[in-house]
């Protein structure tokens, strides 16, 4: 759980500065903007593969880019794990 909470911790301090005009980032970005933060929020890339993306949001308000990421397992999402 604590992993969850400083990946969102870190998502929402991050602000990319070019694509502030975009109110939603591809999946690609988001994926590569997880992937590039894993270590410094304690997920190993191993673990990556039991998630997936299910929303991603640029708030402008904020200045920060929002990635939901949903547990998987075996391609089944798991119930309130995200």
């Amino acid at each position: 759980m604590r992993k969850f909470v400083r990946l969102a911790c870190l998502l929402m301090l991050l602000t990319p500065t070019f694509i502030q005009g975009q109110t939603q980032p591809s999946v690609d970005y988001s994926w590569n903007l997880v992937r590039k933060n894993a270590s410094v929020i304690g997920v190993s890339l191993s673990d990556l593969s039991k998630w997936r993306i299910s929303d991603s949001y640029f708030d402008k308000h904020a200045n920060a880019i929002y990635v939901y990421l949903q547990q998987t397992y075996k391609g089944i999402d798991i119930d309130r794990a995200v």
